[in-house]
């Protein structure tokens, strides 16, 4: 199931390419396939794989998906310490995309990301706003291209 979903996810990924880089098809070659391309551990892990296409940053993965979304489901009650942490590590690390954080928010509660960062449920709307320039403040930040003068 996850090499289906993540040939599928390479497939659209190297198409976008194409169309970016309005290049044929044949530029790019056909064994772009989980086994060549994704690290041992990403093929080895059990617990879930998310994918995202993030079309201003490219293609997001996350390990331990299951955990995160099984902590969400929860709302809060008895979470585990790996769900915990999954949530945490969700939104703290610098490899997640605000616009993935708000892809799972907008399937999943979001109660459980609140209790673990201490928000309370009475907080105001624009609370994943604040915890994500918080911890993603590099996404909000104005980008420059990186070009030299020679």
């Amino acid at each position: 199931m996850l090499a289906a979903a993540t040939a599928r996810f390479l497939n659209e990924y190297r198409d976008k390419r194409v169309q970016a880089m309005e290049t044929t098809p044949e530029d790019i070659p056909e064994d772009f396939s989980p086994d060549t391309i994704l690290s041992e551990k990403l093929r080895e892990c059990t617990d879930g794989v998310g994918l995202f296409l993030n079309p201003e940053e490219g293609g997001e993965m996350m390990l331990s998906f299951d955990n995160l979304t099984s902590g969400l489901r929860k709302n809060c009650n008895d979470l585990t310490p790996a769900e915990h942490d999954a949530l945490r590590g969700f939104i703290e690390s610098d490899s997640i995309s605000p616009a993935f954080v708000r892809r799972v928010l907008r399937d999943e509660p979001d109660r459980s990301i609140k209790m673990a960062f201490g928000v309370s449920d009475e907080a105001p709307g624009y609370w994943l706003d604040w915890l994500l320039r918080c911890w993603k403040g590099e996404f909000y930040r104005p980008r420059y291209p990186s070009v030299s003068v020679v």
